[in-house]
């Protein structure tokens, strides 16, 4: 019995250290997480997995939203840790509500375009409206534009066009696009992520 792997174990794993680790990438943006701030996102994501009853081994989705968020023209010192916090909340919350049909990757580049573009950086827009929209969009499939398309496309004034993705550098880089320059919709990445048509236009 000792053997025995209980995989909810790994679901409550402390991962402060693996978060501070990745102030080695999120610092040539200027920003970095404390040990404080590490641990309650750290305690934020283990409440995050334990109210959506999901398992997560590893540092996990955390990863991807600093590495993503990190490079946001709207990040600050000041709202950095609060954002990362909030964008763990909703990120579960959404894998649950749509049944893990949208992948990782693909819902962490929804969440960053919405907040760049469509919220312009205000997270309380991100969570009372976008996330809805997102959850709408990957339950109903080909059904979405009919039910939903109209409602959902009403006020955009915070629409706007800044094309606010950073580089590794920390210049601002266009959002993720087609072949073809088209800002790529979510109904496109919903699939397995080796099947996506879409990749960062340089």
């Amino acid at each position: 019995m000792k053997d025995l792997i209980i995989l909810e174990n790994f679901a409550v794993q402390p991962i402060s250290e693996e978060i501070l680790a990745l102030n080695e990438v999120t610092k040539e943006y200027g920003i970095t997480l404390t040990p404080e701030e590490a641990k309650d996102l750290s305690e934020t994501r283990v409440k995050a997995l334990t109210e959506n009853e999901r398992i997560e081994i590893g540092v996990g989705a955390v990863e991807g939203i600093i590495k993503r968020f990190s490079r946001s023209s709207y990040i600050t010192k000041e709202n950095y840790a609060y954002v990362l916090s909030e964008i763990a909340e909703v990120f579960y919350y959404i894998k649950t509500e749509t049944d893990d049909k949208i992948s990782d990757n693909a819902l962490l580049d929804e969440l960053f375009i919405r907040f760049e573009q469509r919220c312009r950086g205000s997270i309380d827009t991100l969570l009372a409206k976008e996330a809805e929209i997102i959850v709408r969009k990957v339950n109903a499939g080909e059904n979405y534009q009919s039910w939903f398309g109209e409602r959902d496309a009403e006020d955009n004034s915070r629409d706007t066009a800044l094309q606010a993705r950073r580089d590794e550098t920390g210049a601002i880089a266009p959002v993720l696009t087609t072949d073809e320059g088209d800002v790529v919709e979510l109904s496109d990445r919903i699939e397995e992520e080796q099947t996506y048509g879409f990749k960062i236009k340089e």
